[in-house]
């Protein structure tokens, strides 16, 4: 639900959740989160930018003047703190590495169901990839493994989840990740936090699925391939089609192998 924050005599809703963001909310948020800034004034930043108030200049020690839809009032910096409170959500501190905070996207939502780059439109993921196949999946994770080490290869994997055919066509990779890149900074940004968060979603709903997944260090493409032979069952035939199906019904079929395995080990060892 939004959050009420009241300015002055005046109760305004704020997003209180990665969902009820709009899409230029999240750019917002992309655009911010790009400076080299304290976290804390970052998100006073996105507080203030989303209400569309204005600090003009400080009046005491803890208190400053603001002018917001045409009218002017204080606030003290306990009101901003309490503010700024509304989006700790929105950042976590990088493990190992004190004061150093990263955006924790839980955005599911596909931000950009109808892009467009000016010229040629681009079919995208849906919500919780809806409309993604489990050979773009393959893709898209082969290219997040590669990122630490090449991050060249960033607009390659935003072209595993927006593609300009109807279908999903690897050979087509490269040049719709070309346009992609010209894309502005900020699309970009929040077209990668959809493939965080709606990942970290797919892992809270099939953790069996993804319960060893990066365990060993292996090759990322390779274990996929494995992955395919084993839900084709092993038949080279059905091989297409399971890359060609959606990602989601390959995910449920997975979960349910895996729920059966595991039943039939634990009565095995009641025998």
């Amino acid at each position: 639900m939004p959050r009420p924050v009241v300015i002055g005599n005046k109760t305004v809703q704020l997003p209180s959740d990665w969902k009820e963001f709009t899409t230029g909310q999240l750019e917002l948020i992309a655009h911010v989160s790009s400076k080299a800034m304290p976290v804390e004034t970052a998100k006073l930043y996105i507080v203030l930018n989303l209400l569309g108030l204005r600090i003009t200049r400080k009046v005491g020690d803890d208190t400053f003047r603001f002018v917001w839809r045409f009218r002017r009032g204080v606030i003290t910096t306990e009101e901003m703190a309490q503010l700024t409170a509304a989006y700790d959500f929105l950042f976590g501190e990088v493990e190992g590495k004190p004061g150093t905070f990263v955006v924790l996207s839980g955005i599911t939502r596909d931000p950009y169901p109808h892009l467009t780059d000016g010229l040629y439109a681009f079919r995208g993921p849906g919500d919780l990839f809806e409309h993604v196949t489990y050979d773009q999946f393959v893709y898209a994770n082969t290219y997040m493994a590669q990122l630490g080490t090449h991050p060249e290869v960033f607009p390659q994997l935003l072209a595993c989840l927006w593609h300009r055919r109807r279908r999903f066509d690897p050979e087509r990779i490269e040049a719709d990740a070309r346009r992609l890149s010209r894309l502005p900074k900020e699309h970009q940004t929040v077209m990668f936090w959809y493939w965080i968060g709606s990942l970290g979603a797919l892992r809270r709903i099939f953790p069996r699925v993804f319960s060893g997944s990066g365990k060993d260090g292996g090759n990322i493409f390779e274990e996929q391939q494995r992955i395919i032979d084993a839900l084709a069952d092993g038949d080279m035939t059905r091989k297409q089609a399971v890359r060609s199906g959606l990602l989601l019904d390959a995910m449920f079929s997975m979960d349910e192998s895996i729920r059966k395995a595991e039943e039939m080990k634990r009565s095995l060892s009641h025998k």
